[in-house]
């Protein structure tokens, strides 16, 4: 399980969103599901998502990210920031 907290301790947005994007992108390559516990993140700014998802998303499509990771103590603000960022990347808002 990966906390997600931990992983963005001490670490500019967009370096742990990188980090997360290779955490995710060999999940992906290995056929592997990623539990992502939220307890502790207090935010998930534009600068994290897209240096994680949003490469994914375009390397990989929006369902493939969807099947790589599974959420725990999530939010609802943490969900519907997450599913707003998804729907704009299929909207063509965000590339």
């Amino acid at each position: 399980m990966l906390h997600l907290a931990q992983l963005m301790e001490d670490k500019s947005y967009p370096d742990s969103g990188r980090e997360l994007y290779k955490i995710l992108l060999d999940a992906i390559c290995n056929s592997k599901v990623i539990e992502i516990n939220m307890t502790g993140v207090d935010g998930l700014p534009s600068m994290f998502l897209n240096t994680s998802l949003g490469p994914l998303i375009q390397e990989k499509g929006l369902s493939v990210l969807k099947k790589s990771f599974k959420l725990l103590n999530v939010s609802k603000s943490q969900i519907e920031r997450i599913n707003q960022y998804f729907e704009d990347y299929e909207a063509g808002k965000r590339k």
